[in-house]
């Protein structure tokens, strides 16, 4: 089990982060959420890429290096791919990749592909986990300016969404308010 996020730092050298999750139910919540941000909060571009085979590797290593890059599968691609990844470390890191991966998942690439894991450590520092929960108190005026802005509350916004009912709200911000929501129990 991983030690908890109050005593992970990212390195300030690392452009490889881990994203570690419980249930993929729960990257479902996070990726967008996370996404919506980057882009429109740190003007990030966001790419996905599943890489879950060497196809798959080698359309990532080879695509142009731009933004920020979600990377998720590569549980699927262990143990075949893993020293592969390890070779590619250097790739993936001047892609800033964040890869996105369960716990165990995790202890299974950094026994594999322990150079690749490393560029998200520091020195002496375990490996960098950009996890955690966010306080409501951050989260709740992010909603709100949503609400204001749309002049929804986020019931009726929801509601219209479900019975599909056409809106003015781009496909972003309608997953960050549905992250929201959900984040905030009010889904």
């Amino acid at each position: 089990m991983p030690p908890p996020a109050t005593q992970l730092r990212p390195s300030p050298y690392s452009r490889v982060l881990v994203v570690l999750f419980d249930a993929y139910a729960t990257r479902e919540i996070l990726a967008p959420a996370i996404e919506a941000e980057l882009v429109h909060v740190w003007k990030q571009e966001v790419r996905r890429f599943a890489i879950s085979n060497s196809e798959d590797l080698e359309a990532f290593l080879h695509a142009t290096a731009v933004g920020l890059s979600f990377i998720t599968g590569i549980e699927d691609a262990l143990p075949a791919l893993g020293a592969r990844l390890n070779a590619e470390r250097d790739r993936f890191r001047e892609r800033r990749a964040i890869l996105w991966l369960t716990a165990e998942h995790y202890r299974e690439l950094a026994a594999i592909a322990p150079d690749l894991v490393s560029f998200a450590c520091g020195p002496f520092e375990r490996a960098a986990l950009t996890v955690g929960v966010v306080p409501a108190a951050i989260l709740e005026p992010e909603l709100l300016e949503l609400e204001h802005r749309f002049g929804l509350d986020t019931a009726e916004f929801l509601r219209r969404q479900r019975a599909g009912v056409a809106s003015a709200v781009l496909d972003e911000e309608t997953h960050r308010w549905n992250a929201l929501a959900r984040l905030l129990g009010r889904s």
